[in-house]
């Protein structure tokens, strides 16, 4: 078609009537979320179709619904959601770090369109490990190990080391797009990160600490119109707990990123991005610290 008197191109390419508007939208400027898919892509095409998650579904790629429903568990793994109609349900979005519950360090959230998330430390029988330097990230910091006996001290917190002023910092917490795109500004090799991992407690010469857990991850997710009144959760996981010995507790994994674009006017739904907590102490050994929390930002009304 062409454009004339009577017809208008919309954003997503079809023609329409330009008698289509209503008077109302012209007084206020805006356009309900009902009538947001001929303006806005940023929710998606909808190409997934309509989903309802019952038990627990973990993403493999980017995902483009056109009505999501959650009931059970959605597992994001470090890709993106879009809902291009309306995400309903009452049960879980998340990205979390892995739990220790032994000598070995949590479970990272693995690299996908955002960085992996820092994985928890593993312990040994001596002195505790420091996690791992975790750069570019936007969530917290993983806690330090608690301390062993005879000078095995646990492992120091590892600070996370967010951007440069230069590349958007921290602020890029509030500019969704940003978060959306999944990298630094000016920089398409650069990855954002969630959480920290948690470093791992001391041993007795003898027995091994509790391993730290590992940082959350991100949760970026658009949706058109939310009427979900469950959670969407980055939270930290937690630092191990030994049964035997005189030896430190793992410390907590850092919280991740939760980031919601939406049309709706209100939330209705909770975040969640805890560290994780420290593991105790057994016999004259320390606790681990707890992970410190990320950060959640919800944008509501984006029409």
């Amino acid at each position: 078609g062409t454009a004339n008197s009577s017809t208008f191109l919309r954003g997503d390419g079809s023609w329409a009537a330009a008698g289509s508007t209503n008077a109302s939208d012209l007084t206020s400027g805006t356009l309900g979320v009902d009538r947001l898919p001929n303006l806005q892509p940023l929710y998606g095409d909808g190409a997934d179709g309509n989903v309802t998650v019952s038990g627990t579904t973990t993403l493999s790629q980017d995902a483009y619904y056109a009505d999501l429903t959650v009931s059970g568990t959605l597992v994001t793994a470090g890709f993106r959601v879009f809902v291009s109609g309306t995400l309903s349900g009452s049960g879980t979005i998340r990205s979390n770090g892995g739990s220790s519950s032994s000598i070995n360090g949590g479970v990272a959230v693995g690299a996908q369109v955002f960085a992996a998330s820092g994985a928890g430390a593993a312990s040994t029988t001596t002195g505790g490990a420091q996690a791992s330097a975790l750069t570019n990230r936007l969530g917290g910091s993983g806690g330090a190990g608690g301390n062993g006996t005879a000078g095995n001290n646990g492992g120091a917190a590892q600070t996370a080391t967010a951007q440069s002023a230069s590349t958007g910092s921290t602020n890029l917490m509030r500019d969704p797009f940003a978060v959306r795109n999944g990298q630094a500004i000016g920089n398409a090799s650069t990855r954002l990160a969630g959480g920290t991992g948690g470093s791992s407690g001391g041993g007795d010469g003898t027995n091994s600490g509790g391993g730290g857990g590992a940082g959350g991850g991100i949760v970026y997710l658009a949706a058109r119109a939310i009427t979900f009144t469950g959670t969407v959760e980055a939270i930290g996981g937690n630092g191990a707990t030994r049964t035997t010995g005189n030896v430190g507790g793992g410390g907590g994994g850092g919280g991740g990123v939760v980031v919601v674009h939406t049309g709706s006017a209100t939330q209705t739904f909770t975040t969640n991005v805890a560290g994780g907590t420290g593991g105790a102490g057994v016999g004259t050994g320390t606790p681990g610290d707890n992970g410190t929390a990320g950060t959640a930002v919800v944008f509501t009304g984006v029409k």
